[in-house]
């Protein structure tokens, strides 16, 4: 046999097995790009419906802050970025529904005593973590102020751990004035009760000697028209202090009555009445 022939052979075979085998790595190549390709599609696919979903949920959530009379609010602490966004007409007295800028321009939102207890909170919850959960005063542009409940919590950051805090505040002023107004009628209450107690046991102390003095008096003038002793003068004192005495008896009732009145134990009893013996 020819030599040429042969290594012409030789060769054409080395070519064919080269030839199957690129055609081998550029058919695996070509699945596995497809492959990846479905892949990265899934994942695409996955990542709009997170972000839709996620978009949705701020949507959500703005909505029913701003309906709520609450915000939410996060700050960075590397950037010293502080973001509040919801209702921040009633919980800051802003007209836009966002806040962005350093944690000194917003504590001046704050009362002056508050704005270091914020801050020493914020400060205690970067370094030991934990949940924030405090009551603050916000002064208004119009003089006014609102009571807010701030809650949050200290997130992991790549840059250092616990350095985001984000949270929720909302305004509390309506129930903190109710519950002053409670408190305010609990008083009243009280003052109103005490005051009754001390009707109820003065009138029953004073009835006590007036009783004693009518019983007396009663006695002498008993005494003087029976015997016919003594003077006109001392008979006519005698009925002075029986009137006086009767008079203010009367007056102890009427307390005693009011007293009654104003602790929702007084009764009214049908009777009949001489009315000229009362007039007189």
């Amino acid at each position: 046999s020819n030599p040429v022939f042969v290594l012409m052979g030789f060769l054409s075979f080395i070519y064919l097995i080269l030839g199957v085998k690129v055609g081998m790595f550029f058919n695996r190549y070509i699945e596995d790009s497809l492959k990846l390709s479905i892949e990265n599609s899934q994942l695409m696919r996955v990542l709009e419906k997170e972000i839709l979903i996620k978009d949705q949920a701020e949507v959500a959530l703005r909505l029913s802050l701003s309906s709520s009379n609450a915000m939410g609010w996060s700050w960075d602490m590397a950037q010293n970025l502080l973001i509040c966004k919801g209702d921040l007409s009633q919980t800051l007295g802003l007209s836009s529904l966002f806040f962005t800028g350093t944690l000194e321009e917003f504590l001046q939102f704050l009362s002056p005593e508050d704005q270091p207890k914020f801050v020493q909170a914020l400060k205690h919850l970067v370094v030991y973590g934990g949940e924030l959960d405090m009551e603050l005063l916000v002064r208004l542009d119009d003089g006014k102020s609102r009571d807010l409940i701030f809650r949050g919590k200290a997130q992991a950051t790549a840059l250092k751990a616990e350095a985001l805090i984000t949270g929720i505040a909302w305004d509390i002023t309506t129930q903190k004035s109710l519950a002053r107004i409670e408190k305010e009628r609990e008083i009243h209450e009280a003052s109103k009760k005490a005051k009754s107690v001390f009707l109820a046991n003065a009138s029953h102390e004073i009835r006590t000697p007036l009783a004693a003095i009518n019983g007396f008096v009663e006695a002498l003038l008993d005494n003087i028209n029976e015997n016919g002793t003594g003077n006109e003068e001392m008979r006519a004192d005698l009925l002075a202090i029986n009137r006086n005495s009767k008079f203010l008896t009367s007056l102890v009732n009427d307390f005693l009555d009011l007293s009654r009145i104003e602790t929702g134990r007084f009764y009214i009893q049908k009777s009949t009445m001489a009315l000229k013996n009362e007039i007189e």
